[in-house]
């Protein structure tokens, strides 16, 4: 037996009015995130990958996305627009847009680039290597300082990044990784020149 319309439509709008919803969202996401700290549970030499600090930045992100908008639910925001799909204040994955609409509670400049800073991890720096298009400043450089400050590598000295043309250019402390066969083999710190 399938369940009427207006009962899938009722069902679906008390979901989406519902804060407790977005918050039964946001707990498993920050628990998965918290098993994938690099800090406490480091890479494996045997796993094939440089780290997991973006994937675990990607799920804070979207914990702390869902916690805004469970918010902003509780606040009274629609959820629903009147075709009853999801609004466009809380279609978008830019947490500092998100809470710049919460008036229970006030954000502090560094909290907000915080929250800056882990909406790029959902939107795309979580789980592909690049955006889909590079709005990071001015033109290649600004593209590239926007990948380089977003590379899951940490320590090490200044890495030297030739661009597409062969520029070459200086990242923060970034450390590079060594490919070898195709495959990323160990990593590696490279002094970028002066």
């Amino acid at each position: 037996m399938t369940m009427p319309s207006w009962m899938k439509n009722q069902s679906f709008q008390a979901a989406a009015d519902s804060p407790g919803g977005w918050l039964l969202m946001a707990l498993p996401l920050k628990v998965a995130a918290e098993r994938l700290d690099w800090l406490v549970h480091p890479v494996r030499q045997e796993e094939r990958c440089l780290s997991l600090m973006p994937v675990y930045r990607m799920m804070m992100g979207m914990s702390l996305e869902n916690l805004l908008k469970g918010i902003l639910a509780e606040q009274g925001l629609p959820v629903l627009d009147k075709k009853g799909r999801l609004s466009k204040d809380y279609g978008t994955h830019n947490l500092a847009t998100l809470a710049g609409k919460v008036t229970a509670l006030t954000f502090t400049n560094e909290e907000l680039q915080v929250l800056a800073a882990l909406s790029e991890y959902i939107k795309w720096a979580g789980k592909f290597p690049l955006p889909r298009i590079c709005a990071g400043g001015d033109g290649e450089r600004g593209c590239l300082a926007l990948f380089l400050s977003l590379l899951p590598w940490q320590g090490g000295r200044k890495c030297m990044v030739v661009g597409l043309r062969g520029q070459r250019y200086s990242s923060g402390p970034v450390v590079c990784p060594v490919v070898v066969g195709g495959q990323i083999d160990r990593v590696a710190e490279k002094p970028s020149e002066p």
